[in-house]
């Protein structure tokens, strides 16, 4: 970088977000992308904008992150600066892992993959190796993958000092074991990443919190889980790491759930929805509407229960994951069948509108009565016929089926 106050500006920038500190990044990105663009400093002017996309990213504005790695993008195109281009194209592909473009994320990643081979970044490509891991992982759900790509990441920066990426891949591999229920090797690298972990590091302490948490969830120890997710919920907070805190929602939600605390799981389900809307974190929202949808059905309230497993179906068809849409699926079907079986369904009654347009005395739906109840959600047969999955209801019970 060629001007030695911008250079700084950047330096201290992301220092402050890889510790978490992105209310204190953002002005000195700010200002360090206007002192570039002042003095043609093309190269401050690309690592502010790749900076910018971080923060955004961290933070949840997706759309403004993928704004700032497009100027990156085109910044660099004046530098011919390939290793820089590489981490542009991974920090990408974690952007659109978080947004549930899978297929697209690994093309990003492996743009990244030729770029580092070819310029010898070891220390580029095993963050590369990670990343490609948590799109197998929590996209693709490929966990025997995910461990693949994260033992190839451990081997190349197990010669380093960085320590910590040695963390984020320990970290993450943990998570790994988890997914398969090897809890003593997750725990394994959730000590050794503690061993390498700076205090100073918020943002990887309060991972390091939540992970735990989840650990502890799993075994059933729910008050430890609890007080694990209180306190990464505290830190993540103070950084506004949105996403973050969307994660601890859904894992609180399942945990009052497993204590039967019914309502205090629905209010964490549905904070977590709201955030993962807000962030884009379209595979997330559908996840958590699955699980908003789990407690109903639990609950026995089979309707609330339809409606959370239709949303999350929409939600995994937009993020093409067939899997997930199956599975809502079958649930959506064991609801239709349980709302029947048990009645759980509201319904009204009006004038039958049959009768009224025939200007009869008597028609098979009314049988006489001129009243007839549908279920609110349904509406009158003859506004929508031939319609084959809609139920009717006549004095709240089940009548015809068309």
């Amino acid at each position: 970088m060629n001007n030695n106050s911008t250079q700084e500006l950047i330096e201290n920038a992301n220092m402050l977000l890889q510790n978490g500190g992105y209310q204190e990044a953002m002005p000195l990105l700010l200002k360090a992308k206007e002192e570039a663009l002042f003095q043609n400093d093309y190269l401050s002017l690309c690592y502010s904008y790749l900076l910018l996309g971080q923060l955004n990213r961290n933070i949840g504005n997706i759309s403004i992150a993928m704004e700032h790695y497009n100027n990156a993008i085109e910044i660099e195109k004046r530098l011919d600066n390939k290793s820089l281009l590489g981490k542009i194209h991974n920090d990408i592909a974690v952007l659109l892992r978080m947004t549930g473009n899978y297929q697209e994320a690994i093309k990003e990643c492996l743009k990244s993959e030729i770029i580092f081979k070819e310029v010898g970044d070891v220390s580029s490509l095993a963050n590369l190796y990670n990343s490609m891991a948590n799109i197998y992982h929590q996209g693709i759900n490929d966990i025997d993958k995910a461990i693949g790509y994260r033992t190839d990441a451990m081997k190349l920066i197990e010669a380093t000092n960085d320590d910590k990426q040695k963390c984020t891949i320990y970290m993450n591999i943990a998570n790994d074991y988890i997914a398969i229920n090897d809890y003593d090797n997750a725990l394994y690298y959730y000590n050794k990443c503690s061993e390498k972990l700076s205090k100073d590091d918020h943002h990887s302490l309060s991972l390091l919190l939540y992970n735990t948490g989840n650990v502890n969830f799993k075994q059933g120890k729910y008050e430890e889980a609890i007080s694990c997710l209180t306190k990464s919920l505290e830190q993540f907070k103070i950084i506004n790491a949105k996403p973050n805190i969307a994660d601890i929602y859904n894992s609180l939600g399942l945990i009052y759930k497993e204590m039967n605390n019914s309502q205090k799981a629905i209010n964490f389900l549905n904070e977590s929805i709201t955030i993962k809307k807000e962030t884009q974190d379209t595979h997330g929202e559908a996840d958590s509407c699955l699980n908003l949808g789990l407690l109903y059905e639990n609950l026995k309230e089979y309707y609330k229960a339809s409606i959370h497993y239709t949303s999350a179906k929409e939600l995994y068809r937009i993020v093409n994951d067939i899997e997930g849409i199956e599975d809502a699926n079958y649930k959506i079907n064991e609801m239709h069948k349980l709302i029947i079986d048990n009645k759980d369904y509201d319904y009204y009654e009006e004038p039958c509108q049959l009768c009224i347009s025939r200007n009869s005395d008597r028609c098979g739906w009314c049988n006489g009565t001129h009243k007839v109840r549908f279920r609110e959600d349904e509406g009158y047969p003859w506004h929508n016929r031939p319609h084959e999955k809609r139920i009717y209801t006549k004095r709240g019970y089940p009548n015809k089926t068309f």
